[in-house]
């Protein structure tokens, strides 16, 4: 309503104020101006006439009077102030004794005189708001913890729990690309890959950003984005059964600058599934690893032996899980599943891993299974409320995945592709010595990168920079010649010329950098 405390008199001791006395009552500290000011006459104060206070008012309960009329519209600046009090009363003959405060204060409800009884708060931490009907209503108090949430002028306000908000600690995820909805190795935003693809869908392989592609054999799944029809996605994640009866899945590994940060703290895996009528998938796993060797010098082919169906695989060396993986059964209908409260306890723990897989050896060719929104949050070990989805900027996303792989290429164009558009290009001083040779990259790298160059006209190339890579004379378009990289660090190279060069023609050529744990 808009309260600022214009008068605030609190008595060390009962006033006693009566029709006969209310206007010597207060002396210097002027109550009687503001006692006045809360009543448009005398007329208006003698409700408080003994007969009525003894019909309207209970002796010793607690009462909350209201005067919101525009009092005082004569009064120059003032025509919007009126009177809010507390009172305790007593009553006894033809007195009211105010003996907590009168407070004055600014208002602009329209007119209503009315006296809620304070019993309609029966508990510390009760709190009062309006109704439907523009009446005083109290909701109890919550439990410890809960925050108040409004429902807007249409509805009441409510008590929420917290649990599923949690602090800003609790809500980061510690998952990059979380609906692989970026996937530069490919055309990304519609990337496929496949058993002819470069890269294949093979197992232990990278194809999505930050996510590694894990199977039980060569071509068991066609691994492609597709649009997402949930919120908070455009992208997800979609594999398709090649070869049938094998497991398959992904993993995602936390460098280890990220992953101490989770060092005997509880967390939560959740991520959002489906599949579909007719081309079903059974059911999916979950499993937070642990590395306890040195530090980013993983295996990142996590699965030493996928098992049986029902069996969780045997994990490769100094691998270990952190919960025990069930069956989540998959429905024809986006799902959150979540795996709660999971103790990152392993000693001499290093990294962190994710992974997921299809836990079925029935299944047919053609099945489907369409993944997002995977994340791995802290979680506080007690409550079980299933986190929300919080996506990151896409700028964000991309800048997190190039410190893992980075390449000159259009985000929609996969390496290889010809195209002139971004190339890296210099000129040749002379025929021995090329300029502008540093390169620096997008980002600082995870490691020193291995580095593949590819020509722009024909797509040759990607050999790795230590083999030399090609270059294209852009002016000259007979005469190509081999570049290599020199000085590779975390944050840029060289770029120089073992081949004879033509002077003052510009060499243009695209990059890949790869530093992926």
């Amino acid at each position: 309503m808009g309260l600022a405390t214009l008068y605030n008199y609190a008595p060390t001791a009962p006033v006693q104020i009566t029709r006969e006395n209310y206007n010597a009552v207060g002396g210097g500290d002027n109550i009687v101006g503001n006692i006045r000011r809360a009543f448009k006459s005398d007329t208006d104060f003698e409700i408080w006439d003994a007969a009525v206070l003894g019909t309207q008012l209970v002796d010793g309960v607690d009462y909350e009077l209201r005067d919101l009329d525009n009092v005082l519209t004569n009064d120059a600046g003032y025509d919007v102030y009126s009177a809010y009090k507390i009172l305790n009363v007593a009553y006894q003959a033809c007195n009211l004794y105010i003996t907590y405060k009168i407070v004055m204060s600014y208002n602009d409800a329209a007119t209503d005189n009315s006296i809620i009884p304070k019993t309609i708060l029966t508990e510390q931490g009760d709190i009062i708001y309006a109704s439907a009907a523009s009446t005083p209503a109290a909701l109890h108090h919550g439990n410890a913890g809960d925050l108040l949430q409004s429902g807007g002028h249409a509805a009441n306000p409510t008590w929420v729990d917290p649990s599923g908000i949690g602090d800003l600690a609790q809500r980061y995820n510690y998952i990059i690309n979380p609906d692989g909805g970026i996937a530069q190795r490919g055309n990304s935003g519609t990337a496929v890959f496949t058993s002819a693809t470069v890269p294949a869908n093979s197992d232990d392989t990278y194809l999505f950003d930050r996510w590694v592609h894990l199977s039980d054999g060569a071509d068991i799944t066609d691994v492609s984005q597709v649009a997402a029809v949930l919120p908070g996605s455009n992208l997800c994640m979609k594999y398709e059964v090649e070869n049938a009866n094998k497991k398959f899945g992904f993993v995602q590994i936390l460098e280890s600058k990220n992953a101490i940060k989770l060092t005997n703290k509880y967390v939560t895996l959740s991520f959002q599934a489906k599949t579909e009528a007719g081309k079903v998938i059974n059911n999916l796993r979950g499993a937070v690893l642990s590395w306890a060797s040195t530090a980013d010098v993983v295996t990142s082919d996590v699965v030493n032996a996928w098992g049986n169906q029902g069996v969780n695989p045997t994990w490769n060396a100094n691998w270990t899980a952190e919960n025990v993986p069930a069956n989540l059964a998959l429905t024809n209908s986006w799902t959150q599943y979540t795996i709660h409260n999971i103790l990152i306890d392993t000693g001499s723990m290093a990294n962190v891993a994710v992974v997921i897989w299809v836990d079925d050896t029935d299944c047919a060719v053609n099945d489907l299974l369409y993944l997002c929104q995977i994340q791995l949050v802290i979680s506080d070990g007690v409550n079980s409320a299933p986190p929300s989805f919080i996506p990151k900027l896409f700028h964000e996303e991309l800048n997190a995945c190039k410190r893992f792989f980075q390449k000159t290429y259009p985000l929609a164009s996969a390496p290889g592709a010809v195209t002139n558009e971004s190339l890296y290009y210099s000129t040749a001083i002379d025929t021995y010595t090329i300029k502008d040779t540093i390169y620096y990259y997008e980002t600082n790298m995870f490691i020193i990168p291995t580095i593949y160059m590819y020509n722009v006209a024909t797509g040759a190339g990607g050999n790795a920079a230590t083999q030399n890579g090609c270059a294209r004379n852009i002016t000259d378009a007979a005469n190509n010649t081999a570049m290599a990289a020199n000085s590779i660090g975390e944050k840029g190279c060289t770029i120089w010329n073992n081949n004879t060069l033509i002077a003052t023609k510009a060499y243009g050529f695209h990059i890949t950098l790869d530093a992926e744990i």
